[in-house]
């Protein structure tokens, strides 16, 4: 059983955020700024195979003031049988400092990926290292893409309920406030 996550996503800024063409540091037009537009899909699958958080801490501040939306958001997460999650998500950090990382601890090892670059699948056991190395679609979001197309269609099942999504919704309002 894994005891620990802890995910880094921490990015510098963008040139061109709090511009009128980058819309997803606008709260009134994204719903809350970069962290609303990343962090659903890591605390989707965190969720997915650790379960519904038992408990959640969190808390989101604006350090930098470029923009209306928070740039650091901290989670601090109990997920069943004790498995702690510690997440970060800021976008404010200097260029030398990025990092996108998630890693999944626990008595037999360590496993290492990102959520959002192409990059290896690394396991460390106390019996040595293994690298899992994969190709990436050009659009990595289109296997889901095409499931929700084939659910409006009513030729699949919906691959993302309601349920399922106010579940991570919840986590993400908690951090916002």
């Amino acid at each position: 059983i894994p005891g620990l996550i802890i995910a880094k996503t921490l990015h510098p800024p963008n040139p061109n955020l709090g511009s009128a063409e980058y819309w997803r540091t606008d709260p009134s037009i994204s719903g809350g700024g970069l962290f609303y537009d990343l962090s659903p899909h890591q605390l989707d699958i965190f969720y997915w195979i650790f379960g519904e958080p038992q408990e959640v801490k969190a808390f989101s501040v604006n350090q930098r003031n470029r923009y209306a939306a928070p740039d650091l958001t901290v989670v601090d997460a109990l997920f069943p049988n004790r498995v702690c999650l510690h997440g970060i998500w800021t976008f404010n950090v200097s260029a030398a400092a990025e990092e996108e990382t998630c890693e999944i601890i626990g008595d037999k090892g360590k496993i290492s990926f990102c959520f959002f670059k192409k990059s290896d699948i690394e396991i460390k056991t106390p019996d040595g290292s293994q690298r899992l190395v994969f190709d990436y679609p050009e659009n990595i979001q289109q296997p889901m893409i095409d499931e929700v197309v084939k659910f409006f269609r009513g030729e699949g099942p919906n691959p993302c309920s309601l349920e399922d999504a106010l579940v991570t919704m919840r986590v993400i309002d908690k951090s916002v406030g």
